[in-house]
This record gives C-alpha cells, sequence and structure tokens, in this order.
C-alpha cells in the first residue's frame, strides 16, 4: 500500500545500525533543550519585573524559539523510532505541520517590534543585518517547500481533506525519509537563529 523507495529504505538500514547512538543524541539534546528553557523563563519572569524592554521582546521570541526546537527534535525522535509505516507517516506529517506553521510564525515574531528593539542596541545595525540573512534563508527555505508542506498541512492533518481518496494517497505517498532531509535543513535554520539570538543577549 505504502510507497517506499530507495531513500527510504537506505535511510532506515541506517537507523538500525545506529539508533542507539542516535536516540542517545536525541536525549542529551533534548534534556539541554529543556534546562535552557527552564532557564529563559526565569530570565523573562525577572526582565518582566524589573521593566527591561528589550530583554521581553528578545526572550520571547527565544522562547519561541526554544519550544520549536524541542517540539522538533521529539517528534523527529519518534519518527526515527517508528516500528510501522502508518507511525512513520503519522510523525512525519507532524513535522510537515510544525515547519509549515513555523515558517509562518517566525516572521511575525521578528516583525517590526522586533526589529524596532534591535535597532536601539548597541550594534543595532549590524544586529539588523544579520536578521535579513537569516530571514532570507528562511524565505528561500519558505519558497522551496511551502507549497508541500502545505499540502500535507491541509490534505492529511491540520484541515483534513474530506475526500478520503485524496487524503489516503497523500499520506501513504509520503516519503519519510525526505521530510527528515527537510526538516534537517529546517533544524540548521532554527539554530543559527538560536545563535544569533545568544550572541545578542551576551551583549547587552
Amino acid at each position: 500500500m505504502y510507497n517506499i523507495n530507495l531513500h527510504d529504505e537506505l535511510l532506515q538500514a541506517g537507523l538500525n545500525q545506529d539508533l542507539n547512538e542516535i536516540n542517545r543524541d536525541f536525549d542529551k539534546t533534548i534534556n539541554e533543550l529543556e534546562q535552557v528553557l527552564s532557564l529563559y523563563l526565569g530570565q523573562l519572569e525577572y526582565a518582566k519585573s524589573q521593566k527591561l524592554h528589550p530583554y521581553i521582546v528578545l526572550l520571547n521570541f527565544t522562547i519561541n524559539l526554544n519550544i520549536l526546537l524541542l517540539d522538533n527534535k521529539l517528534t523527529s525522535k519518534y519518527l526515527v523510532n517508528s516500528k510501522t509505516e502508518w507511525e512513520k507517516r503519522y510523525f512525519a506529517r507532524t513535522l510537515c505541520i510544525l515547519t509549515y506553521e513555523a515558517t509562518e510564525d517566525i516572521p511575525e515574531l521578528t516583525g517590526s517590534l522586533f526589529k524596532k528593539t534591535l535597532s536601539e542596541l548597541n550594534n543595532g545595525n549590524h544586529y539588523l543585518n544579520e536578521l535579513k540573512t537569516l530571514s532570507a534563508s528562511l524565505h528561500q527555505f519558505k519558497a522551496k517547500h511551502r507549497v508541500f508542506l502545505k499540502n500535507i498541512r491541509n490534505n492529511t492533518f491540520g484541515h483534513r481533506e474530506h475526500n478520503s481518496e485524496i487524503q489516503i494517497k497523500a499520506i501513504i505517498d509520503l516519503n519519510w525519509a525526505e521530510i527528515i532531509d527537510i526538516n534537517t535543513s529546517f533544524d540548521s535554520i532554527l539554530r543559527n537563529y538560536g545563535a544569533f539570538l545568544q550572541r545578542i543577549m551576551a551583549n547587552i
């Protein structure tokens, strides 16, 4: 029933060989992200109590980004540990909707208020130029994958196509290995945003 291509088979073979090490890496990263999230939440509470507006704006985006990274890593872990083809496609679809919604949310989170906050910092122009580079990378990713991700979101998950033939075809044709490739690219973009935010926070 399922469309399983050579890419899927080769990736599954590699996962079968290295899964224990992969899971250790996932667990380490997820634990680190949770610890950092707890730290950011404490910083946000303090910033709000002291009315430190720039910190509040920066931390709002930082926490949103951290939540996204956590959800992304956890879903990816479940995907690579899936035992059945339907299970793989369930978590692959979950990654698609997380990624699609994030490509819509990040430009809003880094909109006029965020840019105004950056412009008022020391080295503000430098940070704005960095943000332009990051935004361009996200836009390029979005332009390449948006139609595909939206199709999965609308037909199989977020809105669910009512025509069962269209819905099931989108699910069984889904190549989960391709989703992992897309997600790996997106994770790199997210981490670049994270490094950008850390540089700013370290210098204000």
